[in-house]
């Protein structure tokens, strides 16, 4: 058996492929564009702001200060605020996009920029 000299991330990028982490972050994004573009349910209750200068975005939800701070410190871990962060990180161009095909498209592309 040959061992590769290359580090995990090296490989990864070789192959043109995502990480199980980009991968879930894809699936968060794509699943928050689905609701904007009523193709699943808004069983989440994402709210979509629409700015003039940033675009549509998802709104996150205020934490209720008053929780326990168990409660505070899972907040930001939640799917809810997680993939609407995430979306929101999306080119405003990109968030635009009417179908699904080319959003994927798009959002392929963006993540080949990132590191």
């Amino acid at each position: 058996a040959v061992v590769s000299t290359q580090s995990t991330g090296e490989r990864i990028k070789k192959l043109k492929i995502l990480s199980l982490q980009r991968r879930r972050e894809r699936y968060c994004i794509i699943h928050v564009w689905k609701i904007l573009n009523g193709l699943v349910p808004n069983d989440l209750g994402f709210e979509f702001p629409e700015h003039q200068r940033l675009g549509i975005k998802a709104s996150i939800p205020a934490i209720n200060r008053k929780a326990q701070m168990s409660v505070r410190a899972d907040y930001d871990k939640t799917f809810r605020v997680q993939a609407a962060q995430l979306f929101n990180l999306i080119p405003p161009k990109l968030r635009s996009l009417n179908t699904l095909d080319s959003f994927k498209a798009g959002l392929g592309k963006f993540f080949e920029q990132c590191p």
